[in-house]
Parts: structure tokens; sequence; C-alpha cells
């Protein structure tokens, strides 16, 4: 054990310590569109209504899954009712309306966007104000 601690080289302490700073200079070009108050909302309206949509969507589609579950786990009979499968068909259809809306929304937003992006121009440095 003496043999090995001798063998070894010496531990050394005395590194550089600190941090270098190297400056750089970037420039970087931001979109800006004027975009009025009442697109602003319509947007939000947009967005909001979209959530809503799949939030209760996803309640709809909870319901029919756990009617499913809860057929497929029934131990006396692996009949399927009319009326579970009347509240399946309901909740099911209910679920796909509301992600279909929600879905409609979100592409009506990107729509709007777009028509905002199309009305806007770019002005670059050079160019004088109107």
């Amino acid at each position: 054990m003496q043999n090995l601690r001798e063998a070894q080289e010496p531990i050394n302490v005395d590194t550089r310590r600190g941090a270098f700073l190297h400056t750089t200079r970037t420039e970087r070009n931001v979109k800006v569109y004027a975009v009025i108050e009442t697109e602003l909302r319509h947007i939000s309206l947009l967005n909001t209504l979209a959530t809503i949509l799949f939030s209760i969507g996803s309640f709809f589609l909870a319901v029919a899954v756990s009617i499913i579950v809860d057929w497929i786990l029934q131990v006396e009979s692996a009949e399927l009712g009319k009326t579970t499968l009347l509240f399946l068909i309901v909740f099911g259809v209910l679920a796909l309306l509301c992600y279909g809306f929600g879905v409609g929304t979100m592409l009506k937003r990107k729509a709007e966007w777009q028509q905002i992006g199309l009305n806007s121009k770019t002005i670059t440095k050079d160019m004088p104000l109107d």
C-alpha cells in the first residue's frame, strides 16, 4: 500500500480559475405586426373557444371510454344493453363534434394570422416610414 502512494503523481491544485468573457455583436430582425384591438380580441376568443371545446370533448371521451371499460369488465353479462349502447354513441359523437369544432377554431385562428401577415408589409432600416 505504501508503494502505491509513492508511485502516484502529486496532486496539482494550482489551476486557472475564473471565467472568460468574449463579447459578440449580433443583430436580429423581429417581425412586429400592427394588430388592431378587435383582431386581438377575436384571436383571443378563438383561443378560449378552442380550449373550452377540447376540454368538453375530453370529458365526453372520458365518459365514452369509461362505458367501454365497464362493458369489458362486466362479469355477469357480456351483452351491451341498448341504453348503454345509446349512451356510448351519444357521448362518442359529442366528443367527436367538440374535437372537430376545436380543430375548426384553431384553423380559423391560423387563417386570421395569415391574413394579418398578408396585410402587413416589411419595412427595412433604409426605407422611409410613410
